[in-house]
């Protein structure tokens, strides 16, 4: 179940943002198969509002439960995933919905996620995932596997050939640092290229794994903070 802040206008829909928070298009999936898109609003009827011509549809086309509903607001569309792995991309024209893109992998989907512009989508396939999300304006991809989080940075260019030899020279010297990149007999502006490779998104103090025991119970040069609340139990009359 997904909602869309987004007002219908006949011919499509249209970010309307004094209503944003107020209507919207509800997306649901079921178990017979079907997509359902239903209008809602939070507005009194004595507000004046006009309804769209049609509040309601249902999308058919599925052959199994419909299992996750995504909205795609930037270019107005809804994706839809079943039990069996098969992918719809909605779109509506005209006053109808229809079928844009068809993904069938034959491998059920666990995750579905669009990127904030909506021109890129992250699909999950029956993988341990616990949760992802898109970050910083759709260039990092941060993806939780139980306690681990791992993280993908996007490219929507195709690699260069000088992007894929960094890659395998930051591979071969992974264990080393920034200043083992300056060592190497390469011009500046590659050594600062590679140099890059080794800037971490997460910037805050993370332990290695094999290290966790120590990195808790030694002072350390990073500033850690603690919050700790106040509980009350209520435990009744005795």
């Amino acid at each position: 179940m997904t909602l869309l802040g987004i007002r219908d206008d006949g011919e499509g829909w249209k970010l309307n943002r004094t209503s944003y928070y107020n209507e919207g298009w509800l997306a649901t999936g079921n178990v017979r198969g079907i997509v359902g898109v239903t209008y809602t609003s939070s507005l009194y009827d004595c507000w004046g509002f006009e309804l769209p011509q049609r509040t309601n549809y249902n999308l058919r086309g599925h052959r199994s439960e419909v299992m996750i509903v995504k909205w795609n607001e930037p270019y107005q569309k809804l994706a839809s995933c079943d039990a069996s792995g098969v992918i719809f991309v909605w779109i509506k024209y005209e006053g109808r919905w229809s079928i844009e893109l068809i993904n069938d992998r034959n491998t059920r989907v666990t995750h579905f996620s669009w990127s904030h512009d909506g021109r890129l989508a992250v699909i999950c396939y029956q993988h341990p995932v616990t949760a992802l999300t898109w970050g910083h304006n759709d260039r990092r991809i941060f993806v939780a596997t139980g306690p681990e989080v791992h993280i993908a940075w996007v490219s929507t260019r195709i690699s260069s050939l000088q992007l894929i030899c960094s890659l395998q020279i930051y591979k071969e010297i992974a264990q080393g640092s920034k200043q083992t990149v300056y060592q190497l007999p390469l011009p500046n502006r590659i050594r600062q290229i590679i140099s890059k490779l080794f800037m971490h998104t997460i910037r805050c103090p993370v332990p290695v794994g094999s290290n966790v025991r120590d990195f808790v119970s030694r002072a350390t040069r990073h500033r850690l903070s603690l919050c700790a609340y106040r509980l009350y139990i209520p435990i009744g009359d005795r």
